[in-house]
């Protein structure tokens, strides 16, 4: 009988801990809800795409030594970047850029001087939404 009343107490103390938890389940999507930044319909600042014959060990240091900041507690985005999304598109393999409010412009030049300047880069296009442009 003992055993038995100790396991109706321990499934009454577990429905006071889910009571709270079905409250916020509701709430879900309303108070922390995080907003989409990027897709292929919808408008980028910066995007760029590898030419074809970039092998991927060539687009993988440029990602991790170019295009991030490297720091002695690891890689980083540079400054003014909010966030980087990868896309493929018609075959080729890029890169779209998303850059904080209060980015500067020089920080956006430096970025899109380090993509046009760069060999293994195709095309960089400024404030597109990639589904609308045309690679080839």
């Amino acid at each position: 009988m003992v055993l038995k009343f100790a396991g109706y107490l321990m499934l009454f103390v577990f429905s006071l801990v889910q009571i709270p938890s079905c409250k916020n389940q509701n709430s879900i999507g309303k108070q922390d809800e995080v907003k989409e930044i990027f897709n292929r319909d919808s408008k980028v600042e910066l995007l760029f795409f590898y030419k074809k014959e970039a092998t991927y060990e060539q687009r993988k240091y440029f990602d991790e030594n170019i295009l991030m900041k490297n720091t002695d507690r690891g890689q980083y985005m540079r400054e003014g970047v909010k966030a980087v999304f990868g896309i493929d598109k018609d075959g080729y393999i890029g890169f779209g850029i998303t850059f904080l409010r209060d980015a500067t412009k020089e920080q956006r030049e430096d970025i899109k001087k380090i993509l046009t300047e760069s060999p293994l880069v195709y095309r960089v296009f400024e404030d597109v939404v990639p589904n609308e442009i045309k690679l080839e």
